[in-house]
Parts: C-alpha cells; sequence; structure tokens
C-alpha cells in the first residue's frame, strides 16, 4: 500500500446490503486496499478457488443469502487456517463471543476480529487496519484478532 511499486493488499468484501457494499468497498479502495466486493458466500467461495485463498484480509457480514457468515468463515478456515477475518453485524449475538447461551457454530471463531452495526467509517477503516497488523486487540466495541484462511 504506498509507492515504491508495492502491490495493494487484497480485500475480499462479503455483503449483501448493495449500498452498504459499495460504500465499504470504496472506503476500502481510497484507503489502498484492491477490493472485490461480493454479496453471497457461493460467490466469494468462487473467488476465493479462483485466487487460491490469497486476500490478506476477508470481511464477512453475518445475515448473507444461503449461508451465515459464521458458516462461511468455518468453512474457509477448513482450507486456509491462517486466514484474517473481520466480522461485521448488525445483530449483536453474531459479534458475541462464545458462551453458554450461545450456540458454538451460530457464531465465528472466538478469535475473529468484529465489529457491530451501525458503525462509523473511522471505525471500520481502523478496524480493517487492525486485523491487517496486529494479532489480538481490544478497543470499545470491537475485537480485533488474527485468524486462519479456510474454506470449504
Amino acid at each position: 500500500m504506498g509507492g515504491g511499486g508495492e502491490q495493494a493488499l487484497r480485500i475480499l468484501l462479503v455483503e449483501d446490503h448493495d449500498a452498504l457494499r459499495e460504500m465499504l468497498a470504496r472506503v476500502l479502495h481510497d484507503a489502498g486496499y484492491a477490493v472485490e466486493a461480493v454479496d453471497c458466500p457461493a460467490a466469494a467461495r468462487r473467488l476465493l478457488l479462483g485466487a487460491d485463498g490469497r486476500y490478506a484480509l476477508i470481511i464477512a457480514d453475518h445475515h448473507l443469502p444461503g449461508e451465515s457468515g459464521a458458516s462461511l468463515v468455518h468453512a474457509i478456515q477448513a482450507t486456509y487456517p491462517m486466514q484474517r477475518f473481520l466480522y461485521i453485524s448488525a445483530d449483536p449475538r453474531a459479534t458475541a463471543l462464545p458462551g453458554p447461551d450461545v450456540a458454538h457454530d451460530a457464531l465465528v471463531p472466538a478469535d475473529v476480529p468484529r465489529l457491530t452495526k451501525p458503525f462509523h467509517l473511522v471505525e471500520f477503516t481502523d478496524a480493517v487496519h487492525r486485523a491487517l497488523r496486529l494479532g489480538l486487540v481490544l478497543v470499545p466495541d470491537l475485537l480485533l484478532a488474527v485468524a486462519p484462511l479456510p474454506l470449504g
């Protein structure tokens, strides 16, 4: 990301709401990332197979057509265990950490960063930067961590 002939880091954005997907893709592009944005898990899987899993970060929404974002994350991690993710959702239960009242398979793994909607664009870009640079970081209303790269 920057001068010197560096290649932009690739990000895959999986968000089914058109306006939000377009806005987030533009924000990421303006921040210097190469962005591929899709509206469903099936399209994300096709891109992952074609790219052989080479994305610096996958950003996935929870409520997606045909499959939850959590299911997609679990499937991708099975194939690409070093993939980094940022999980976004308007449902606070979807961005919660596993606990006694929450089914484990309904949630992304505890080490995956999560961001609850609505969020400010500054929070979003900060979450992306941190997910790409750091291991585990706590920020108010955010849990960010490096997670594996799976696809199933």
